[in-house]
């Protein structure tokens, strides 16, 4: 992993020294794991780690005065700019260290300076002078920040990784039932909750401050829709181009060992194009496939290594390797994760990591060019919006859309109208409502009894109320982007890449998610972004200028899809499924209704329905509970033991 881990008390108490030996003991736990461990701050009332796996770090690092300490893990992109503005206003610099600049930009400018790093971070500033602990992450939440509020000992402990908390409070930490409910939904756990009640998220674009007498939690940041460039495409094109090859500059020096995860899609093609024409040797790309073909995407990932020429390294994923993995899996998302896609994400992240220390992804290319099914599923609802009332849109249709999904599933030209309903609804919560895995109805025949009671009248769409009053003025494609932009992206996508990578001690980086290259792509129309029927219009024409196949670049989306629904109904996941799910474990925990859920997986198995979604969902969370509340199931264990 690679992070920060410290403590804080508010009220300038030094640190006791029971807490001291449990934060010691818990590092050197890491320190044999292999994690060079440096010790960051160490104050009598604070005390900070960084785990990393480079040994380059300039920490600890405080002001001349030793007022403002921080404890930093990240990149600040812009460090050149931002160190010529602070020395023409007189500080003086050791070399080049992010950190340094961190901290003389908090002095210039306070908490303001969070808003002028283009980068990616979780950092913890004390202000002695204020008597403040000031945590922030940068705007789109790159790197993940905990931290638990003791109030009654005025101590903050906070951490890059929930599982640094739960060790250091290993029996006195509750489950979030909400948290679980949302998990059901999304695949993941949304910002608003952690899988613990006394855990709590800093949210991307936020710094939360903490001092004796206050807590604050304030957004410093959010994307800006409203002026558009007019600009002929040909301009357009050219720009993104020379800002994604800054960006790249930026993530890459002559002396890294750096590779890119190539995966067939137009956005790491896009990548590698660029990176490859940066370089002087063949670049190194990564690609996994599967031994079922519907999911093997490595002839379109050949296509491109061959066409530029790469240093081309592919790999293929069996069954049984997952089953051997999968507790590593488990471990290094510390909360309940059941994006699918994780899976081959760490096995790439472990091969790649053979070869070298960091990775340039395409992550972020979707959501800033508009590359998702729900972005052209966006545009039709404008026509349909055209066309239909909005009585009609209000309760007819999307009755209409029910019954037919109820009685034939969520398939086909069902989908579409489904999907289209949504979209076209009146009231924007609507455009929101297809979730991943469970819906409202299903989870009401899933929960038990004592489920629903705990969670009450909990709704997971209050991860998107406090979004909506910033919609206005923006059109559906744009609406969408910008949700997707703040929620799923950070708390999904960018956790997913990252803690596989981290696990792994590589260091993954997305050059789609510079600032520069956000701020454009919201300048951009959306009808450029999604034109004639093709979403991400704009960077397939780019990939024709770079010379990719047009094969590659308008053939239909997979995404890195898992054939975990053959897998559930082959010998060895079969009656892993009964062992995990139906030995008393999970019913015992009370959450679910067994009969149904055994009915769910029976379908499933016989071939009636597709129920892979949710039937993963369950089985990742109980594998969670196994590890991280019972202790029967080690991450250096393999899931065969229960066959």
């Amino acid at each position: 992993m690679c992070g920060i881990l410290g403590i804080c008390n508010l009220d300038k108490r030094p640190i006791q020294e029971t807490t001291l030996k449990r934060i010691s003991n818990l590092i050197k736990y890491y320190r044999d794991e292999g994690y060079f461990i440096k010790q960051d701050i160490n104050l009598d009332n604070c005390c900070s780690y960084t785990i990393d796996f480079s040994k380059d770090r300039y920490q600890p690092m405080s002001n001349g005065n030793k007022t403002i300490w921080l404890s930093y893990s990240g990149e600040i992109y812009n460090h050149i700019e931002l160190k010529d503005e602070l020395q023409n206003l007189g500080y003086k610099f050791k070399p080049d260290t992010n950190a340094e600049i961190i901290i003389y930009a908090y002095a210039q400018w306070g908490k303001d300076c969070f808003e002028k790093f283009n980068g990616r971070f979780a950092l913890a500033i004390w202000d002695s002078t204020k008597e403040e602990l000031s945590l922030a992450r940068d705007k789109i939440g790159q790197k993940p920040l905990f931290y638990l509020d003791d109030k009654i000992n005025n101590a903050i402990y906070f951490a890059s990784d929930v599982k640094l908390l739960w060790q250091l409070f290993r029996g006195q930490l509750n489950i979030d039932f909400e948290a679980i409910d949302c998990y059901l939904h999304f695949y993941y756990i949304p910002t608003q909750h952690t899988i613990f009640k006394e855990t709590k998220k800093v949210p991307p674009a936020h710094y939360t401050v903490f001092s004796v007498s206050r807590s604050e939690n304030v957004r410093y940041w959010l994307p800006d829709f409203k002026s558009k460039l007019q600009l002929p495409e040909k301009e357009l094109l050219n720009l993104i181009e020379k800002s994604l090859e800054t960006s790249i500059k930026g993530n890459i020096t002559n002396n890294d060992s750096i590779g890119t995860c190539l995966s067939g899609g137009v956005d790491s093609s896009i990548i590698t194009a660029i990176t490859s024409r940066l370089s002087c040797t063949p670049v190194k790309t990564f690609s996994i496939g599967f031994e079922e073909t519907d999911f093997n995407e490595l002839d379109y990932a050949n296509l491109v290594a061959k066409k530029l020429k790469t240093d081309h390294h592919q790999f293929v994923l069996k069954q049984d390797t997952v089953l051997d993995f999968l507790p590593k899996l488990i471990w290094a998302y510390g909360e309940p994760f059941a994006d699918s896609s994780a899976i081959p994400t760490f096995y790439l992240s472990q091969e790649a990591r053979k070869d070298v220390e960091i990775l340039l992804c395409g992550d972020g290319g979707d959501e800033l060019f508009a590359g998702y099914s729900f972005a052209r599923a966006a545009r039709a609802a404008m026509i349909y919006n055209r066309i239909f009332p909005v009585w009609a849109r209000t309760k007819p249709l999307p009755s209409l859309a029910d019954f037919l999904t109820h009685f034939f599933g969520r398939r086909g030209l069902i989908s579409k109208l489904k999907t289209l309903t949504e979209f076209g609804h009146p009231d924007i919560k609507y455009h929101f409502a297809n979730t991943n895995a469970w819906s409202e109805n299903s989870l009401l025949l899933l929960y038990s009894e004592e489920f629903k009671d705990k969670i009450k009248t909990h709704s997971y769409q209050h991860v998107y109320d406090s979004l909506f009053p910033f919609l206005k003025g923006m059109d559906i494609i744009e609406q969408s982007l910008f949700i997707h932009l703040l929620t799923v992206l950070p708390d999904d996508y960018l956790i997913k890449v990252g803690q596989a990578s981290m696990a792994n001690s590589l260091d993954a980086r997305a050059p789609f998610l510079n600032q520069e290259i956000l701020e454009l792509s919201n300048q951009i129309p959306a009808k450029l972004k999604v034109k004639f029927g093709q979403t991400k219009y704009l960077l397939k024409k780019l990939g024709e200028e770079l010379s990719l196949p047009k094969s590659v670049l308008y053939r239909k989306k997979m995404g890195f899809g898992v054939p975990i629904k053959f897998w559930f109904c082959s010998d060895k996941f079969s009656p892993l499924l009964e062992k995990i799910l139906f030995d008393g474990s999970l019913e015992e925990r009370g959450y679910f209704n067994q009969n149904y859920l055994r009915n769910i997986v029976g379908e499933h198995l016989k071939g009636k329905k597709d129920h892979t979604h949710r039937i993963w969902t369950v089985f990742w969370l109980e594998l969670w509970h196994r590890m991280f509340i019972d202790n029967t199931l080690k991450k250096d264990e393999t899931l065969k033991k229960y066959l």
